[in-house]
């Protein structure tokens, strides 16, 4: 092949991919979402989702797929064309700590997926029903040592935040609590609420409207600081645990093989949408905050939390 035969043929494939790029998308992109509807990650994936559908003047549809820690949602993700088309929502339980509670997962978090962008974090708050004779974390932790097993938490499924927030306590206290695993985020915040179980490590989006409104009473946040949305609620670190320290982030994944420039294209929208006062605004008044940055940096994130939870769940002993 002559040298100018060589030319015309990368000419022709930079312009089939610069094509492919500017055209991209060029039909409806399909979320597949962890948990139940209504969750606070669900709620919050759906406010960016509108905002990215403007942008890219293609319909966004959400599908929920609840089911073992998020993980049921990733496994139909991958199930799905690696063209940019099939959107994972990722976040810390499905990514950064279901590997070291589930090691024969169905997929590699680093190998089968590549990053897209951060959404947003949200800190926990330590939630008790209404009608709960605790008023704090001692009270909780006393009674539950008189009752080994007795009391019960709830989470959203096996290897969220809430369940390692629950390993986290027990295994610094010796104190024996039974978990119980809901299908996500809404139905775990409605056996709360219905005091079907005692306690519950909330994500922040879900507890706050209903601390406020009485139907929940808060006993501690996650965070080493307080919360401003609550700043009467002492932190963990306040009530003998000095090193407490639970936040959950949210992210857009997408199958390995997806194209460079459909990644590009997808990154450059999510951070459009992010940096949309509506879109703060219906974070922050939430809880939460919203994050964004390149692909790169979300990886590199990435890295650096699955060495975090692997330190973490080996200190929990989470099963």
């Amino acid at each position: 092949m002559t040298k100018r035969k060589i030319l015309s043929a990368v000419l022709l494939a930079f312009a089939a991919t610069t094509a492919q790029a500017q055209s991209f998308p060029s039909k409806p992109l399909k979320v597949y979402m962890p948990g139940a509807p209504g969750g606070s990650f669900d709620t919050m994936t759906r406010v960016v989702m509108n905002r990215v559908s403007e942008l890219v003047r293609q319909p966004v549809v959400v599908e929920n797929y609840p089911g073992a820690g998020g993980m049921v949602a990733v496994e139909r993700c991958l199930a799905g064309a690696a063209d940019g088309y099939h959107l994972c929502v990722t976040y810390t339980g499905n990514l950064a700590i279901a590997p070291y509670i589930f090691p024969k997962m169905a997929y590699d978090p680093v190998k089968d997926l590549k990053p897209v962008a951060l959404l947003g974090s949200v800190p926990f708050v330590l939630a008790v029903p209404a009608s709960s004779p605790y008023k704090s974390v001692k009270e909780l932790l006393d009674d539950a040592r008189a009752k080994p097993g007795k009391i019960s938490y709830a989470s959203g499924g096996n290897g969220t935040g809430g369940h390692v927030g629950g390993e986290l306590i027990k295994s610094s206290t010796q104190v024996q609590m039974t978990h119980i695993p809901y299908q996500g985020a809404a139905p775990a915040s409605a056996a709360l609420l219905g005091a079907h179980v005692d306690w519950s490590f909330e994500a922040l989006p879900t507890s706050l409207q209903n601390v406020k409104a009485g139907k929940l009473r808060a006993l501690a946040v996650s965070t080493p600081k307080r919360q401003p949305d609550l700043p009467d609620v002492p932190t963990m670190a306040e009530q003998g645990f000095p090193d407490f320290d639970l936040t959950s982030w949210l992210a857009i994944s997408v199958p390995a093989g997806t194209p460079d420039a459909a990644i590009t294209q997808l990154n450059a929208a999510l951070n459009k949408a992010l940096e949309m006062p509506e879109v703060k605004e219906n974070y922050a008044k939430r809880g939460a905050q919203t994050l964004g940055g390149s692909a790169e940096q979300f990886g590199s994130f990435l890295q650096s939390e699955l060495v975090l939870y692997k330190k973490v769940m080996g200190k929990a002993k989470a099963d």
